[in-house]
């Protein structure tokens, strides 16, 4: 409902996974540095993301955005 009224939020969370499954658009950031950038989904499934961040595989992960 937020995202249809034009709304935007900054929302700053160290759950990477809880972060990408809310957002449509997000940043990577590590020590002060942008690392990556993109949507969500695409974040959501990138084995650099994955492997840094969120562990476990990528069906795991979309399992996880599903429930």
């Amino acid at each position: 409902r937020i995202a249809k009224s034009g709304v935007t939020m900054l929302v700053v969370e160290q759950n990477v996974r809880m972060a990408l499954i809310l957002a449509q658009y997000g940043y990577i950031i590590r020590d002060g540095v942008i690392m990556m950038e993109g949507e969500a989904d695409h974040l959501i499934s990138d084995p650099a993301v994955k492997e840094s961040f969120l562990g476990g595989s990528v069906a795991d992960t979309s399992k996880a955005l599903r429930n």
